[in-house]
């Protein structure tokens, strides 16, 4: 190895023409390919907090056959490489840190050290039906699903329930992807320690932010948490009534969950009942610390079976018929086959069963209204087929034009999947602006127009 840092990871790389090639990640960030015992190319992953973990697959389904490496760090910050080590299209130095979008700090976001610790790896599969593979990843209070350029798929992420508590849990353990009796679409399966049954508590209150409705306190044994997303109603209601907080959590057993392509739970009618009803989570008697495992059954016609281990030292065995198919399983279990290859093995999406944007130019910004706190804003578009001379003009309501971009300044016409150009907005002045997409597709010229509203 080039540096003398432990080995973090190791990933099997299946490329179409070499054979016993593989990537290791260390401590120090070096990500190598490794052939044959030999050292062919290595590069330093920028900004990443150890551990690391590993993925590989061809997330673009390029005829080449070259995989892509997928590496996440303990703060489930993701990164995306080339076989040849290059960043990959959509991806940059800074990792991608939407797993960590709540985190329990929120008046320290300068250094990623406070994010929550999350040392599970990501499962691929083409949640999409576009042909190419997405990253789905457990993150803070929820699973996020990532397309092949890091942005993220429409409806995604999933969180948790909120009933009680907008921050309820994180998805500490690795998902995985199995496929659904109609039509062999991809299922979603993960695991949560965090149980059913309702408790509370009593702490002392640390901070208190209206504007933002963040309310920072101290668990039992002295560590930081937060409550997100109350209203400055409920805060003023807490703190009239002292400086304690009765706040809820939850206490275990734990749960394997599911879903579905639209980011939601499958349903279905059971039985004579004609309301449709969803057969998940499935409930364990402790906490669920593992992913869980699919089992296919050598006999033909067999439902595959699904596992999960307790803390307690508990398996839970699930026979799932007519809602698990064998046909076809993407991911099934942490590190995709019992040889923990990392790599991915699964179904490649047909031609015939893509699904494709209706629209020709699809396209819109977020926050939308911007938010006073941040002077960016992200565009995120698709096309329903590869574009050329993409660009976006921002006008004023006036009509006088503020920005005018291109494929030279980092818009692009990648098909399929969604795209994502970030744009500042510090000479921007409150009010609201046209934005006008561009793009030629399939010979033909489209364009579509988006209203943005900018708030400082």
């Amino acid at each position: 190895m080039n540096s003398n840092s432990p080995v973090n990871a190791i990933a099997v790389l299946k490329d179409n023409d070499d054979t016993e090639t593989f990537t290791v990640i260390q401590d120090d960030g070096t990500l190598s390919i490794i052939k044959s015992a030999d050292i062919i190319d290595h590069i330093k992953v920028p900004n990443g907090i150890p551990p690391f973990t590993l993925v590989t697959g061809n997330l673009d389904n390029n005829t080449d056959g070259k995989p892509h490496i997928v590496v996440t760090d303990s703060r489930q910050g993701v990164w995306v490489y080339t076989r040849e080590l290059r960043l990959a299209q959509g991806w940059t130095a800074a990792p991608n840190d939407w797993a960590n979008i709540h985190h329990i700090d929120p008046q320290n976001r300068a250094t990623r050290e406070r994010y929550s610790r999350n040392h599970s790896a990501p499962a691929l599969a083409d949640l999409s039906r576009d042909g190419t593979l997405d990253i789905i990843v457990g993150g803070t209070n929820g699973v996020y699903a990532l397309n092949r350029k890091g942005a993220l798929l429409s409806r995604w992420p999933a969180y948790l329930d909120n009933r009680y508590w907008n921050l309820r849990g994180s998805i500490a353990t690795s998902p995985i992807v199995a496929s659904t009796t109609e039509r062999n679409q991809p299922l979603v399966l993960f695991s949560s320690p965090t149980g059913e049954r309702l408790t509370f508590g009593i702490t002392k209150i640390e901070t208190a932010d209206k504007a933002r409705g963040v309310v920072t306190f101290r668990r039992e044994n002295g560590t930081l948490d937060s409550l997100w997303d109350l209203s400055a109603a409920t805060i003023d209601t807490i703190l009239t009534l002292g400086d304690s907080l009765i706040y809820p959590y939850i206490l275990p057993g734990g749960f394997v969950d599911a879903l579905g392509t639209d980011a939601r739970r499958p349903v279905s009618r059971i039985g004579s009942w004609p309301v449709p009803q969803s057969r998940w989570p499935l409930s364990t008697g402790a906490p669920v610390t593992t992913s869980p495992l699919i089992h296919r059954d050598r006999n033909a016609g067999n439902p595959p079976d699904l596992f999960a281990v307790a803390s307690d030292g508990m398996v839970y065995r699930w026979q799932l018929h007519n809602i698990l198919s064998s046909d076809t399983i993407f991911w099934p279990q942490n590190g995709f086959d019992a040889a923990r290859s990392f790599a991915y093995g699964g179904a490649i999406t047909r031609e015939e069963d893509f699904i494709n944007p209706r629209d020709a130019i699809t396209f819109w910004n977020f926050p939308n209204p911007t938010s006073r706190d941040d002077t960016h804003t992200t565009f995120k578009y698709q096309f329903s087929g590869p574009a050329t001379n993409v660009r976006l003009d921002i006008y004023s309501i006036t009509g006088r034009r503020m920005d005018t971009f291109r494929i030279t300044d980092g818009l692009t016409g990648d098909f399929p999947g969604w795209n994502e150009f970030r744009v500042n907005l510090r000479k921007y002045g409150p009010g609201i602006y046209r934005c006008r997409m561009e793009a030629h597709i399939g010979g033909r010229k489209y364009s579509k127009i988006w209203n943005m509203a900018v708030v400082k």
